[in-house]
């Protein structure tokens, strides 16, 4: 399968493959349900850069559900820290809107263009903080890699929303990949008494399925990870 990469992806690594300083961290394909119907699918990536100046871990992803395609890209620092974002949405070929954020010290400036006009916003991030959008799948992978005991700040990015939320595990169960059945753990985001994401890893911290509550959306593996 051939992944359409960004850009601004291509932009971030270009100069460093060559060095021998890309690692692909984890990558694979999301199929997206509603009520057991497929209606999309998320490809992702998430590699770790490492450069004279430090480490940084690039998420990219391509999501299609209809004539709704969107490109996604978080760079985060060695903690886990934002440092910036792009979200391309494209309805029918075309664009419809387009947000962008950059960190500077701990002031994230996020930037929105669509059909209904521009909005901006500026705020400072709490030491700690993560980012994640709430529908995206794959980028719950970053407070899997980066949770802390108790509450955690977490960007959305797209939305210019800084939320509180707790990543805490929830038992065990048995997922199946065509004729294997996998154990996997159990996770919970909840914000306040809100079950923001449910998500389920393998024994290596992978992502099998995430479940986003609030638009009754699952993403399920569609191969179990190598």
């Amino acid at each position: 399968m051939v992944r359409r990469i960004s850009l601004l992806v291509l932009a971030l690594l270009l100069p460093l493959v060559a060095e021998g300083q890309v690692t692909v961290v984890e990558e694979g394909t999301f199929s997206l349900l509603q009520r057991g119907v497929r209606v999309g699918r998320e490809d992702f990536s998430i590699r770790r850069v490492q450069s004279s100046s430090g480490t940084t871990m690039i998420a990219q992803a391509n999501v299609t559900t209809g004539e709704v395609r969107r490109t996604v890209v978080l760079s985060v620092d060695s903690a886990g820290f934002p440092l910036r974002y792009s979200h391309e949405t494209f309805q029918a070929g075309r664009s419809a809107e387009s947000a962008t954020g950059e960190s500077r010290g701990s002031l994230w400036s996020g930037r929105t263009v669509s059909l209904l006009g521009e909005s901006a916003r500026e705020f400072r991030l709490p030491p700690g903080t993560l980012a994640g959008d709430e529908d995206l799948a794959h980028q719950v992978w970053f407070l899997l890699r980066f949770r802390t005991e108790g509450p955690m700040g977490r960007l959305a990015p797209r939305a210019f929303a800084l939320h509180e939320v707790i990543l805490a595990p929830s038992g065990s169960e048995l997922l199946r990949f065509g004729t294997v059945d996998v154990a996997a753990q159990h996770w919970v985001i909840r914000s306040g008494d809100q079950v923001v994401q449910e998500l389920w890893t393998d024994s290596r911290g992978r992502l099998l399925r995430v479940r986003l509550p609030a638009i009754d959306l699952d993403a399920v593996r569609d191969d179990f990870p190598q």
